[in-house]
């Protein structure tokens, strides 16, 4: 059947218009029995090699470089193997889905969930301000959305404390540290999902997926609402993509199509036999699976929009890029979705932009797209090099997506609906400020897009017949392994949490009366009790603290005790001021203070009129003012 221009432009460039498209390698049939192969067993050494990597990596005194320089030669060494085990098994005529599956198991064991056994706490600082938000519901049984953002969206916070009383925990603290090894499990488990509606190989899907594991540095994947956004937000499109695809796109772009087609047959090229593009049949959904495919993105997406505060715009955006070029049937599913996520917005507009200001930030490109670091004086090298590593990564994805995009439309392969999947995330920079962190979400957000056009990029071995292609993915996922791992880690000395810290502040929440609460530093479990919202935080030293500069008023009592007076919330309280080691930790390695600095502090409050000391263990230290009417 020869097809007319207007149907060959119609299929020529959709993105779900086929399930998986088949390889072209001719593979020889399976030998009957053989169940395993040599290199069947690099797996299991790979995991030996981790496990005594693990055994032997010393987390006590983490310096300025973090993690990856603790991690003793085994370790790196089991890492290495698990690569080759993974490339082997890309690099076969045909594909094994168990043996892919166990080794994309055993690559996010690694790199998500050596935390979880080298640290006795979760990472990072700012996981128990969440759930300091779980324990307040757990507490008092109900919401304030006066406190803070959190509870304006409280879908996770109320999932958590949910979860809590099923499996019979009195706090998210048990279980917190595994939540990345979680979140990403669920993600990858969504993604594969995703991946098997878009139109790629069944070789370039379980690359993306090997490659997005090994990418995803930006340490959103620790107990938050952020992290749950991102397995509904590919559940979302898992739905989509698989359910409302439609048979052509819209008239608008294929007549833009045609009038450009001399110019793009100039510079694309179409390969004879090519080894990729195969007509399948399109597989329409029945009444049925449409009509509960619609339904069960209502309902997802609803759950979304109460759960987080960015994710729903996000995808909403994404998937209007979908419906404006026709990709997707049903369009007014958007118009629905958008009315649902501005709606919640309306009611709590008004305390989201007195807190972050967010009318001021629409446009300013520049500012919203600065890195958490350009906020901060002093960085250490350690720091540095961790945020070259996380530039070069960022950077390296998005121009190898940018490769394998231009290849697939001179290939004539579907292309433009990826594009707009992974590149569209940049309005966040025009639409408002993250609290600096908003380069980190169009990262976030684009990520499993930018994937799959990586994955056309590198050609994944298995498609051609040049020798060295079974070397490509393997090669590929070191370099990536090597980017991630000072990304991922290289700030832990700073970021986790010592188990004592923890206990120490818990406590101090636990039993302290009201009032305010003035941290050395910024760097500690802050805000991790039901009563978080009883102590308004305050600092020091630092970005937003009270005292800058080299500081006279360490050594003076009287001049120290009035800043803290004049910075009180409310002087009918005591205030405190709480020192921590994760404080002293960061505050040297940012040079905000010495050491010498914490002791004469320590000092100066031991002896200052109207200080006591009211807590001291395991490096934990709270002073109490007492109120001054």
């Amino acid at each position: 059947m020869v097809l007319s221009d207007h149907q060959a432009l119609a299929t020529e460039d959709l993105l779900l218009d086929a399930p998986p498209l088949p390889e072209s390698v001719e593979a020889p049939a399976p030998r009957r029995g053989r169940t395993l192969y040599p290199w069947d067993f690099l797996l299991p050494a790979s995991i030996v090699f981790w496990i005594v990597g693990i055994q032997h990596t010393d987390t006590s005194d983490l310096g300025q470089y973090g993690l990856p320089a603790a991690l003793p030669k085994v370790f790196y060494g089991g890492l290495a193997i698990l690569v080759i085990s993974i490339g082997w098994s890309l690099a076969q005529n045909r594909l094994s889905p168990i043996r892919l599956t166990v080794n994309l198991a055993a690559l996010l064991l690694m790199l998500f969930g050596s935390p979880s056994f080298l640290y006795p706490v979760a990472r990072y600082p700012w996981t128990y301000k969440y759930i300091g938000v779980v324990q307040y519901i757990n507490l008092h049984g109900h919401l304030n959305s006066s406190i803070d953002v959190y509870q304006n969206w409280p879908g996770f916070f109320a999932f958590a404390a949910w979860f809590d009383k099923v499996i019979g925990v009195q706090s998210p603290l048990a279980y917190a540290k595994w939540a990345q090894l979680a979140f990403e499990t669920m993600t990858c488990i969504m993604l594969h999902f995703v991946f098997r509606a878009l139109p790629l190989t069944e070789r370039e899907r379980w690359l993306a997926l090997f490659m997005y594991a090994a990418t995803m540095w930006i340490a959103q994947d620790y107990f938050s609402a952020q992290a749950l956004g991102v397995v509904l937000s590919a559940g979302v499109f898992a739905l989509t993509l698989t359910f409302l695809r439609r048979p052509t796109q819209a008239t608008w772009l294929l007549r833009l199509r045609r009038r450009l087609q001399p110019i793009g047959r100039r510079v694309r090229r179409v390969p004879a036999g090519a080894d990729e593009i195969f007509p399948l049949l399109n597989r329409a959904p029945s009444a049925l699976q449409e009509g509960s495919a619609l339904v069960a993105i209502a309902i997802v997406y609803s759950v979304l929009v109460f759960e987080h505060e960015l994710s729903p715009y996000v995808v909403l955006i994404q998937l209007g890029a979908l419906a404006l070029i026709g990709e997707v049937r049903r369009r007014w599913i958007v118009a629905l979705l958008g009315a649902a996520v501005f709606g919640y917005l309306a009611p709590h507009f008004a305390f989201v932009n007195s807190h972050f200001g967010i009318t001021k930030s629409i446009g300013n490109f520049f500012a919203n797209a600065a890195p958490p670091s350009a906020a901060v004086g002093y960085v250490p090298k350690g720091t540095l090099f961790a945020e070259d590593a996380t530039r070069l990564l960022s950077l390296g994805m998005w121009g190898l997506s940018a490769v394998g995009a231009l290849r697939r439309w001179r290939s004539g392969r579907p292309t433009l609906a990826l594009v707009l999947l992974a590149y569209s995330p940049v309005v966040v920079f025009f639409a408002g400020s993250y609290g600096t962190e908003g380069v980190l979400r169009v990262y976030l957000f684009s990520l499993p897009w930018t994937v799959c056009l990586a994955s056309s990029a590198l050609q994944p071995p298995g498609t051609r017949t040049w020798r060295l292609g079974p070397m490509i993915a393997p090669v590929a996922l070191i370099g990536m392994i090597a980017l991630f791992l000072p990304a991922f880690y290289g700030d832990d000395s700073v970021n986790v949490m010592p188990q004592g810290d923890v206990q120490g502040t818990l406590a101090f929440y636990q039993t302290a009366r009201p009032g305010s609460l003035f941290a050395a530093v910024n760097n500690y479990p802050n805000d991790i009790n039901g009563r978080y919202n009883l102590f308004p935080p305050q600092y020091l030293y630092g970005q937003g603290g009270v005292i800058s500069g080299s500081d006279p008023l360490v050594s003076n009592a009287a001049a120290f005790t009035r800043v803290i007076e004049s910075n009180t919330a409310n002087p009918r309280q005591p205030s405190y001021v709480l020192i921590t080691q994760s404080m002293v930790t960061e505050g040297t390695q940012y040079g905000l203070l010495t050491s010498k600095d914490f002791s004469k502090l320590n000092h100066m409050l031991d002896h200052a009129p109207g200080w006591r000391r009211i807590y001291d263990v395991d490096g934990v230290t709270a002073y109490e003012l007492a109120p001054t009417t």
